[in-house]
């Protein structure tokens, strides 16, 4: 019958949708929750019974938790078109204003794992076109990955450059690698290595990072040479004002 295979295809599919918007949500809004609670318990560290923090601390913890509750939003919008799309809130923004709030909020994570993160994108690159939001997601998600998948004193260095039509963003590390064989299926839900399975953290990760990457029109990928390292690159639109 056509109909009831019809119909088993459409719930399968309904489920898949659930399953990647249940672990997508407690996967992206775990580092910056695990973030802000590793700053206040710092400050339940001090004994004294009155805590003072400076206003420029609390402006960054609203900062923080506002980028939060945006996150929040875009993941339910983004159920609620059914997931086989993302719905893009299309802004004029700089690269490294985008990249400094997701650094914000990995930032006791870094310090926890002594990971050194270089930040080569500077101001005076044009402006992307880009979901600010949806492309913190990517850069949180290729920073977090890196550092949950190697040992302690990690390297991380983020740059970008211009081409003809697109901005190429780059998160490098020098770390364990990656074999080709992880590397041809790296953005796979389902991927598996060649010799273990990968982490369901890992693979729900980079498959979030294609999507949304995809859906700015860009391109995303990696190159990896085991016990040198791992980089990951993607593109964006630049802003069609500052097009030369």
């Amino acid at each position: 019958n056509l109909s009831l295979k019809q119909e088993i295809e459409e719930r399968k599919r309904a489920e898949k949708a659930l399953w990647v918007f249940l672990h997508a949500v407690s996967h992206d809004l775990r580092n910056p929750v695990t973030g802000m609670n590793m700053v206040i318990q710092n400050f339940l560290e001090n004994p004294d019974e009155q805590i003072t923090l400076s206003r420029g601390v609390l402006e960054r913890m609203a900062q923080s938790n506002a980028r939060l509750l945006s996150l929040i939003e875009s993941l339910l919008e983004s159920h609620a078109n059914d997931i086989q799309g993302l719905t893009l809130k299309y802004q004029t923004a700089k690269l490294s204003d985008i990249l400094q709030g997701a650094i914000y909020d990995l930032d006791p994570i870094l310090k926890k794992n002594h990971a050194t993160l270089i930040n080569q994108i500077g101001p005076d690159l044009p402006n992307a076109n880009v979901d600010a939001m949806q492309v913190g997601r990517v850069f949180q998600n290729l920073i977090a990955n890196a550092v949950n998948h190697n040992a302690p004193g990690l390297q991380l260095k983020i740059s970008a450059s211009l081409t003809p039509t697109m901005l190429l963003c780059t998160v490098e590390d020098n770390g364990t690698g990656i074999s080709p064989e992880q590397c041809e299926q790296m953005f796979e839900l389902y991927a598996q290595g060649s010799s273990k399975r990968r982490s369901l953290g890992l693979g729900l990760g980079l498959y979030i990072c294609k999507q949304i990457i995809n859906a700015h029109g860009g391109e995303i990928g990696v190159t990896s040479e085991l016990n040198i390292g791992s980089k990951f690159w993607f593109t964006l639109p630049i802003a069609s004002s500052d097009f030369a």
